[in-house]
């Protein structure tokens, strides 16, 4: 008498097999993007010398700045439609005839560009919706001509803002950008007590193309600011 096929012991291993290899498939496919994002990665280096004299009336002193910068960093490919920046900056003067505000010659006019070495920018950036750009971390900001918000960049230690900005286009020529920021980095360094600023901001940028046109006196910004003790509120006409 032959014993009946064992069906459940039949269909396992196909069962197995049939889960296997979508995973292993995909688990190379992870792996092929991975190794596709690290391909794509793009270094980041600048060096700028940079000089500024200043005369002030009430100082014994004239300032004479003359600094330099290196900037490096990288920017990977992206994977999953998300790409890493990071980047840091090193500054320091060869002429220091000047108050950098942490250096204590006050004396001297002040010419803001102390020396630091820092973390500038660390961000993910994503863009998997359609028409979408949305930026976590510490990001470089500067809407329209950055009269309002801007990274500053005529200094050696720029601007930088912590928090997440979503800039969307997908209503043809309006542009709407919107960002939440924790902490602005700002361009005295991490060692001076005015270094950073905290609290939660919140800024809606909208522009049209055809509007702007028409009316060019008009900057499409709305910030609020939230101040320790105090909310604040610039509203730009």
């Amino acid at each position: 008498m032959s014993a009946k096929p064992n069906f459940r012991a039949l269909i396992a291993p196909v069962v197995l097999l049939s889960v296997a290899l979508p995973c292993a498939a995909e688990a190379d496919q992870t792996t092929s993007r991975w190794e596709t994002a690290l391909a794509d990665t793009k270094p980041i280096f600048n060096a700028r010398l940079r000089y500024e004299g200043v005369e002030q009336e009430g100082l014994p002193e004239d300032a004479s700045a003359l600094t330099y910068r290196f900037r490096a960093g990288f920017e990977t490919g992206k994977i999953f439609d998300t790409a890493l920046l990071v980047e840091f900056d090193h500054i320091d003067d060869l002429i220091d005839d000047f108050n950098s505000t942490i250096n204590g010659k006050t004396g001297y006019p002040v010419v803001a560009d102390p020396n630091a070495t820092e973390l500038n920018r660390f961000q993910l950036t994503n863009t998997s919706l359609p028409d979408t750009i949305i930026t976590l971390g510490r990001q470089r900001i500067g809407l329209d001509d950055a009269r309002f918000v801007g990274n500053v960049g005529w200094r050696q230690n720029e601007q930088t803002f912590d928090g997440a900005r979503v800039q969307n286009s997908s209503l043809g020529e309006l542009k709407v950008d919107f960002t939440y920021i924790a902490q602005i980095n700002r361009i005295f360094g991490d060692d001076s007590a005015v270094g950073r600023w905290d609290g939660d901001s919140y800024l809606l940028n909208h522009r049209d193309r055809k509007a702007r046109i028409h009316s060019l006196l008009r900057y499409p910004v709305r910030l609020w600011l939230q101040f320790p003790g105090l909310l604040g509120r610039l509203l730009s006409r």
